[in-house]
């Protein structure tokens, strides 16, 4: 009989035969999955904050689903889906579990104790109990009258109406409002004529300023006509100082004065026409104004009018945050951005998108959100986390943010530099304070302004600004590869197509992200893990945590650890979860661990009978031993000693006890520098 998750609640229900009640016991037995699942159905049928299960959004399911799927009567594809469903999702499975067990009490013949059958017996009397019902006196009739009764006097009816005196007065007053109202428009309206732009305008000396230059004729675009007999400059009619240029004139909603009949003949015979003054002045080389040049091949594209940004089509995985179905879909087409859309995209890929005039990589896990408008001068974008590059951009700024602060880049279209947010800190160091924000200039010169103009970014140098607004320069010897490789290497790109076959489309990708957690490769796994944390929900990380196989709960660890270098909220998040996943005191315990000891810590001889003892067999989560191992590892400089966390008790084990025993556990002297 094949284990399922129908086979397993009809276990735990006691509703299989005798033979199949030890078939799938004898399964479970050697499924430690089995037995891990069999707990968490225990658990999340005891927990009272679990609700039923909503018609929408990613925990929603249809009611006839569950009764059809206890029923057996669903596809096979069907059956993989929702048992998928319930596997990632506690309230599900608590759904199904529950109904499973009150249909299997209901299925059973209930058991009624002899006495408390003769009780129930004795509560009830026969019918010698019952008193007879007195029978009922037939009532007298009344004396029938010996006259008939008068009939009442009633109104009659008065007659309707008519429809004219009814509704005549209502419709009188409503047509005299109308032609109240239409008399008093038409005294206010003015019948000012407007003038017709007509569709392809000359310029002609002496003509309006609303008059637009032909297309292609990008020489001279000015107004100003000099009259030879005058032998004075004079302004045309329709163009004051100041004001915009003609191309953009022909926006204005009022239309230009026009011009005296006889100023407009001598100013015609002064000038000659438009086109072949246009003509003549490109020729002499003597143009005010230079046409702009077509974009070159291979240049930023255009973002659609209205729109704050460009997601340009992606060939990995560009995730776009939906807050009404409050989950992330995925983009596969080029797709138009606005105020404030949330992107993420997840390693190893990466993904372009256009800011205005500015061209931006995001590389590897990296979230970011559109701050700017279609209208701003200046694109402004978010970055949460992550890595970006920009390469030759086409505008001369660009406003990130980061940590509820605003830094403003200042580049030339030969500039190349690159941004990201440090999440790497110091084992053991307290988190205090949000990711700072590194710029790393490759090539040009960067200028900063933060607060206030800083001193511009020379090449092969980096700034670091911290949520403080302080900023901290160095130039290393080396910048780190992503920022000086532009392509990415065969690995990573080996690696990438592997794991975008994971994802299915039309799928929810947290599911695929799920299902990837139990891959057999361990590189797919490690990026399974890493997207999870990149999503933000750390609930599906804690599971993998206390009770994954030793591939996922190091890549667990390493995930968390980096998300708690994203500042003090993430931090209480992650406190939050293992509070509700370990319990308070544990779970305490292993945010200390994931966070690090401090050398004072180190050095106290209470710290090492604490991390031993949490390698017993006695401690049920293989996380909290992994846990415990690293840091011990950490803290003394030790190999494993042969200690496995899956098989707590054995050589390995007895080893950091007798090390313990004698004294030995000390922590790692710090390494002197060398000069």
């Amino acid at each position: 009989m094949r284990l399922t998750l129908r086979t397993l609640l009809a276990w735990l229900d006691d509703t299989l035969e005798p033979s199949q009640v030890k078939e799938i016991g004898k399964q479970v037995s050697e499924s430690p999955f089995a037995q891990e699942l069999a707990d968490r159905i225990h658990r999340v049928t005891r927990q009272r904050r679990l609700s039923v299960p909503s018609r929408s959004g990613p925990e929603g399911t249809d009611p006839n689903l569950v009764a059809s799927y206890l029923d057996n009567n669903l596809d096979p594809e069907a059956v993989a889906e929702f048992e998928r469903k319930c596997l990632t999702s506690d309230v599900n499975l608590a759904e199904v579990a529950s109904v499973h067990q009150i249909l299997s009490l209901l299925g059973q013949k209930v058991k009624v104790p002899p006495e408390v059958r003769a009780r129930m017996s004795q509560l009830v009397k026969g019918r010698e109990a019952i008193s007879p019902r007195p029978k009922a006196r037939p009532r007298k009739r009344p004396p029938e009258p010996v006259t008939e009764p008068l009939q009442p006097w009633v109104v009659p009816e008065a007659p309707p109406r008519p429809w004219l005196e009814r509704f005549g007065p209502a419709v009188a007053c409503i047509v005299l409002i109308l032609l109240s109202s239409w008399s008093a428009w038409k005294s206010l309206s003015t019948a000012s004529p407007r003038t017709a732009i007509p569709p392809e305008p000359a310029i002609a000396a002496g003509t309006g300023a609303g008059q637009q230059a032909p297309a292609g004729a990008g020489a001279t675009a000015t107004a100003t006509a000099t009259a030879p007999e005058a032998g004075k400059s004079e302004t045309p009619v329709g163009k004051q100082p100041g004001q915009p240029a003609p191309e953009t004139a022909l926006a204005l909603a009022t239309p230009p004065a026009p011009s005296p009949p006889a100023e407009s003949a001598a100013t015609e015979k002064a000038t000659p026409p438009a086109k072949s003054e246009t003509a003549d002045t490109a020729k002499a080389g003597k143009s005010s104004t230079t046409e702009p040049k077509s974009p070159a091949a291979g240049s930023v594209p255009r973002v659609a009018s209205g729109s704050a940004a460009l997601a340009e089509k992606p060939d990995g995985l560009l995730l776009r945050y939906n807050p009404r179905e409050r989950e992330w879909e995925r983009l596969t087409e080029a797709t138009p951005l606005e105020r404030p859309d949330r992107l993420l995209c997840l390693a190893p890929f990466r993904a372009s998108i256009s800011l205005g005039k500015v061209h931006v990589t995001l590389v590897g896990e990296t979230e970011v959100r559109i701050l700017s408008l279609s209208s701003d001068s200046v694109p402004a974008l978010e970055l949460v986390q992550g890595r970006l590059r920009i390469r030759q951009p086409s505008a001369n700024a660009l406003k990130i943010v980061f940590a509820d602060r605003a830094v403003t880049l200042k580049m030339s279209p030969e500039d190349h530099l690159a941004v990201e947010r440090w999440t790497a800190r110091p084992y053991g160091q307290p988190i205090t304070r949000p990711a700072p924000l590194a710029i790393y200039c490759v090539q040009g010169d960067v200028s900063l302004t933060l607060d206030r103009p800083l001193d511009p970014l020379k090449a092969a140098s980096v700034a670091v600004i911290d949520a403080a607004g302080q900023v901290k320069r160095s130039a290393p010897d080396t910048l780190p590869s992503w920022v000086t490789q532009v392509e990415p290497s065969s690995y990573e790109l080996q690696v990438r197509d592997q794991f975008l076959h994971v994802f299915h489309p039309g799928r929810p990708v947290l599911t695929d992200i799920v299902v990837a957690t139990e891959d057999e490769r361990p590189e797919i796994k490690r990026l399974a893990v890493e997207a999870l944390k990149a999503l933000g929900d750390l609930s599906y990380l804690m599971p993998i945590l206390k009770q994954g196989d030793a591939v996922a709960r190091r890549a667990a660890i390493a995930a968390i650890r980096g998300y708690l270098g994203l500042g003090p909220e993430a931090v209480r998040r992650v406190r939050q979860q293992l509070d509700e996943e370990f319990g308070g005191k544990l779970g305490a315990q292993a945010e200390h661990m994931l966070i690090g000891y401090t050398p004072e810590e180190a050095a106290n001889r209470d710290t090492y009978p604490r991390l031993v003892g949490l390698l017993s067999a006695e401690q049920d989560s293989a996380g909290i031993r992994e846990l415990a191992l690293d840091t011990l590892k950490r803290l003394t400089g030790r190999d494993d000693l042969g200690y496995d966390p899956d098989q707590p008790a054995g050589k390995g084990l007895d080893a950091w006890n007798e090390l313990l025993r004698r004294n030995e556990l000390r922590p790692l002297a710090p390494r002197a520098k060398t000069k």
